[in-house]
């Protein structure tokens, strides 16, 4: 207190972490008191609940992950109460971690959620995140020891998915709205917004506004922690279609939010380019061998009689599908504990597809001019089946359905097929959580990548030299961090080659795709369920999302899958 008090960046006293309170404590607070009366005191013990609550007198109250319904016990507390550690990111459960990065995305979602309801709590003061950077340190053996790659910031302090959405949720500056309805010719577009700042008026910010080739600045008289409407008038050209990038800027801290509103529809629905010139071609069904084969003018379908698997798919001479459909239904996972010097490692990839599978039917027909493979199956986790339905231009929609035979929690579940490995290119456009992404960040909006990198320094971050690439870029077995992660909510995804050909998933916003190298080959999993993941102290606030399965229930799902040929 003697060394720190004359900071005027220190708000609150902190008498110690994670301790119990006793006679000791208290005569530490009136010590404290006595030094400097002009600030306020917490100390940390949970204060309320049946664990290490020992009754601490310090004038704030503190709470560590107190969940989802933490600020209603903020609101009923005598004391304002501060949350000296919520919302922990994803950390302990790394064999899901080391499968798919897309975790560190998915948990923006419960991290914003939680940090509304807190800024509407009167009482409830806010709270910290553990920790900042991750506490981990690199051995000359190569190993990676310490307590947890828990921060939004990585040893080598490179943003990580989270760190965006930090900065977004507490954001000062709040567009609730994705995007615009488009307004009579000649009106203002109204956008609506929420002042969050606690002292700064809007009107102290420059807001900067673009549609299309149009550009211009305007104002917003809008007091702190009021709500009010931003207009922007860009003169004639018609909006439909448009959008319009908003910037917010403080003179002295430079950006402060960023929004790229569409007007008149959600962009990403239309589908993309390169997808409407398959022209029908009269379908050929036989028996070849082993195999249903199925043949149009420029495209190949061959399927395992046995199976009822796709052997190879090909366009033009070019194969696009060499392997699935197979049910997975991935179940949570917790495992894997804190990166000390006596654990592991290494954690296995958790991709498995369900186990088990014997096929009871394969039947092929032809009607209305498409074939259709209808295929019952059984697996260890479910049974049922699926139908290939293949139309004259080589499109394949795949409709599955299958009941449960066991109790399952999924992290997710939905079809794989295998693709082979020179379809390393994966793109797509989707539906996010805000409406402007870093481009370096695994859950922007659109974008493309590689399963891996030509960079001779990609892979798994270490002690020799300090990297010169994106987070994105650390690379396993599986590929980089962008390639294997869980790309959500999608209009449409494709995995091609160097010549741009390959396959096209297209989709409604409502189902996720990922991607992983498996050997010599690249899967492609097409959920209609993934959450953001079984981490123990994110866990109340992911499960909201939980869809648990007992035996009995039944899951189903449609996948349309397209050429991407030139």
């Amino acid at each position: 207190v003697a060394f720190n008090r004359r900071h005027p960046s220190i708000l609150i006293w902190s008498l110690a972490n994670e301790s119990r309170w006793s006679p000791l404590w208290a005569k530490v607070l009136e010590a404290v008191e006595h030094y400097d009366p002009t600030r306020p005191t917490s100390f940390h013990d949970q204060c309320y609940g049946g664990y290490n609550n020992a009754g601490s007198t310090a004038q704030i109250a503190n709470m560590h992950y107190p969940g989802p319904k933490g600020p209603e016990q903020a609101a009923s507390q005598e004391r304002p109460l501060l949350f000296g550690e919520y919302c922990h990111l994803n950390a302990y459960n790394r064999y899901e971690l080391v499968t798919d990065p897309g975790l560190r995305d998915a948990w923006g979602r419960g991290f914003k959620a939680m940090w509304d309801k807190m800024y509407r709590t009167r009482g409830c003061l806010g709270g910290a995140l553990w920790s900042g950077i991750d506490d981990t340190f690199y051995l000359p053996s190569g190993h990676t020891v310490g307590y947890g790659t828990w921060g939004p910031i990585d040893g080598w302090r490179r943003p990580k998915p989270e760190y965006y959405h930090v900065r977004k949720t507490y954001s000062p500056v709040r567009i609730s709205v994705s995007y615009l309805d488009a307004p009579n010719a000649g009106d203002a577009l109204a956008i609506p917004v929420e002042n969050r700042h606690d002292f700064t008026n809007l009107r102290e910010l420059e807001i900067q506004w673009r549609i299309g080739n149009q550009a211009g600045q305007t104002q917003a008289d809008i007091g702190p922690h009021e709500t009010g409407q931003l207009f922007v008038k860009p003169g004639l050209t018609p909006l439909q279609g448009q959008v319009l990038d908003l910037k917010f800027i403080h003179p002295d801290r430079g950006v402060v939010d960023a929004y790229a509103l569409p007007i008149g529809k959600k962009s990403g629905q239309e589908a993309p380019e390169m997808t409407s010139n398959l022209a029908d071609q009269s379908l050929t069904l036989s028996d070849q061998d082993d195999a249903i084969v199925i043949q149009g003018k420029t495209f190949t379908y061959e399927i395992d009689r046995r199976s009822g698997q796709i052997m190879r798919a090909d366009f033009n001479g070019v194969p696009i599908l060499v392997g699935g459909p197979e049910l997975l239904v991935l179940p949570l996972n917790a495992e894997g504990g804190t990166q000390m010097t006596k654990e592991a490692q290494e954690f296995a990839p958790f991709t498995e597809v369900c186990s088990g599978r014997t096929v009871d039917r394969v039947t092929a027909r032809q009607e209305d001019g498409r074939i259709v493979i209808e295929v019952s199956d059984k697996y260890t986790q479910a049974y049922g089946g699926y139908r290939l339905i293949i139309d004259s231009q080589g499109r394949l929609n795949l409709e599955y359905s299958y009941e449960m035979l066991q109790e399952i929690s999924p992290r997710q579940w939905g079809m794989v097929v295998t693709v082979p490995k020179e379809l390393d290119t994966l793109s797509w456009q989707r539906e996010g959580l805000w409406t402007v992404y870093p481009k370096d960040h695994i859950g922007r909006l659109c974008g493309t990548t590689r399963a891996f990198v030509s960079n001779e320094h990609c892979g798994p971050s270490g002690p020799r030299m300090q990297p010169d690439y994106a987070w994105m870029l650390d690379s396993s077995p599986l590929g980089t961090n962008d390639f294997r992660s869980t790309k959500e909510t999608i209009y449409h995804a494709a995995l091609t080659n160097n010549m741009d050909c390959g396959v096209l998933v297209l989709s409604d916003g409502r189902q996720h795709v990922r991607t992983w190298i498996n050997n010599q080959r690249i899967m492609l999993l097409v959920a209609e369920y993934s959450n953001a993941g079984a981490e123990r102290f994110f866990r109340s606030h992911a499960a909201p999302e939980d869809r648990p399965l007992k035996a009995g229930d039944m899951i189903k799902g449609s996948v349309h899958l397209e050429p991407r040929v030139l």
